[in-house]
């Protein structure tokens, strides 16, 4: 180990090339998994979910799943207590709203032993009416995949803004021009599956849990709500993490709560690990969403008029729509100057898997319309794109979509910067006249956006750290965020190491335990370096 000696002159640490902390242990296989955790006398398992979308469970028979040895518990969504908080249906239902709800859950002595308990369970269904599209959900007379929302729409997710007299400003402008974009679900395929084991410590009985998740305090919150316990009597561990975009939030959660119910029961250690179908159908997907987005302009490219509807398809369950959604409205109109502008954002339920966060939180989709209708824009008033945008985008003193003042803008600096580079001009000429009927077509596109890092006004922004610094000079620091791939730890040590002034060997982050440091909030939105620095 080498470390800086007092009065040496100190190594800059940040800004330079060094190591991962985890990556040899990661590329030779050492790293541990929640999946690669096994301890003694530890029961296996496993969910049976419906078949259908939306139904009643009328009946569920286990009687044969309970009589085959070494099945050790079999409960069913009419044996477990709901839970006073808005996940409880999600754990076991008898409500189905959409094909992955769970209806029963098994914990026995082998994988194969839950798979024939699950298969020995009959269930009875009473298939109920479905929508699965926006417009199926909209329409007169449509079922409600709620009861407390008979037309569909999510009430906490609806957001609004309004600025300037855009009716007026359409009806003087020069062009005026419509368009409708539509996104799609889109999967994880994290290369690990959620996975998590549960026991109850033996000293002090709380229940500790192991897991694959990417905001353990999050996890937490899950296991204390179906257990009904105090939050100092759940103890959250998180594991090396294959890879999460989001999704390993509240499907973790999920299989947390249900593996430590069925811990409790049993007093012996489960184990819960997704297959890759059972990932597929219960991890949240990028939510879908219909954009509609119509805007005026002058003779001379100037945007007077912006008007924009963004509707996102929830699925089935609320799975953090409210939040993304304010998100996407605070983007709605882009990073552009304009006046005059009207925009209304809001979810629709279906009876499709819930979507919720992944990569960007709700912006790449608008992002990936809005930028499409600019470039037409452009066409429209027969202007080259890169002046178009010099136009139109926000710069110091402007006001955003929201009405705040824009201080420090560089981001057409960076679009030109970026041009520059590329060679964008050049290359977007040339590839405009490439001969018709080529099998083989070259492009390049340019988007412009502005995305902020951290919660923002969602809630307070805040974290907190503990570094132990040894008699030998090594220091050890811990924090409440969480590594999740990104590369949190050595960003971390780096930081850690130019402040103390000694080398990045000398420092370690472990990782992230709900026991031993405050919740800092989840790891996401880009928050995690800014906040620990």
């Amino acid at each position: 180990m080498s470390l800086t000696k007092v009065g040496e002159k100190h190594f800059s640490v940040v800004n330079h090339c060094v190591p991962r902390i985890d990556g040899v242990d990661k590329v030779t296989g050492r790293a541990r998994y929640a999946a690669d955790i096994y301890m003694e006398g530890m029961l296996y398992a496993g969910v049976l979910r419906s078949p259908y979308s939306s139904a009643r469970v009328v009946s569920i028979d286990a009687a044969k799943a309970k009589a085959i040895p070494g099945v050790e518990a079999v409960v069913t969504c009419f044996d477990m207590p709901r839970t006073r908080s808005w996940a409880g249906y999600m754990y076991l239902t008898d409500t189905i709203r959409y094909s992955g709800d769970c209806v029963a859950m098994v914990a026995a002595q082998s994988r194969e032993l839950v798979d024939e308990a699950l298969e020995a369970i009959h269930v009875e269904y009473e298939e109920l009416p479905s929508v699965y599209t926006i417009e199926e959900a909209l329409s007169e007379g449509a079922c409600a995949v709620h009861e407390k929302y008979p037309d569909n729409i999510f009430k906490d997710s609806v957001f609004h803004i309004r600025k300037g007299d855009p009716d007026a400003a359409f009806e003087k402008a020069d062009i005026v021009l419509e368009r409708e974009y539509r996104t799609q679900y889109i999967e994880h395929s994290y290369i690990e599956p959620e996975a998590c084991i549960c026991y109850l410590n033996p000293n002090d009985g709380a229940m500790t849990v192991h897991s694959a998740s990417q905001n353990p305090f999050f996890t937490r919150r899950y296991v204390a709500d179906v257990l009904g316990v105090p939050m100092n009597q759940v103890r959250m561990v998180q594991e090396t993490l294959g890879g999460t975009f989001g999704g390993k939030e509240e499907g973790a959660g999920l299989a947390a709560g249900r593996c430590a119910y069925l811990c409790s029961l049993t007093k012996k250690p489960v184990k819960f690990v997704f297959n890759r179908e059972d990932s597929f159908l219960e991890s949240a997907k990028h939510h879908p969403f219909r954009l509609r987005y119509k805007a005026g302009l002058t003779k001379d490219g100037r945007i007077v008029a912006w008007q924009g509807e963004q509707v996102d398809n929830c699925g089935a369950y609320n799975n953090q729509t409210q939040f993304m959604n304010w998100r996407a409205n605070v983007h709605s109109a882009g990073p552009y100057e304009i006046d005059n502008i009207k925009t209304d954002t809001y979810g629709v339920f279906t009876n499709n898997v819930h979507s919720g966060a992944m990569r960007g939180y709700s912006s790449p989709q608008l992002i990936w319309a809005q930028e499409q209708f600019i470039e037409e824009l452009a066409l429209a008033c027969g202007m080259d794109e890169l002046e178009f945008w010099r136009k139109n985008l926000l710069h110091d003193g402007a006001l955003t979509a929201t009405g705040v003042p824009v201080e420090h803008c560089v981001i057409q600096e960076i679009m030109d910067a970026t041009a520059e580079q590329t060679g964008y001009k050049e290359k977007h000429a040339a590839y405009l006249n490439q001969p018709e009927g080529s099998r083989k077509r070259r492009g390049i596109g340019l988007a412009v956006c502005h995305r902020g890092s951290g919660l923002g006004a969602e809630s307070p922004d805040a974290s907190g750290c503990m570094m132990i610094c040894n008699e030998d000079g090594s220091v050890m620091i811990n924090s409440g965020l969480a590594e999740n791939g990104q590369g949190l730890k050595t960003a971390y040590a780096q930081i850690a190491a130019e402040a103390l002034g000694v080398s990045y060997e000398a420092v370690r982050f472990f990782g992230t335990d709900t026991h031993s440091i405050p919740d800092c909030g989840m790891t996401v939105a880009s928050r995690g370096t800014v906040m620990g620095a």
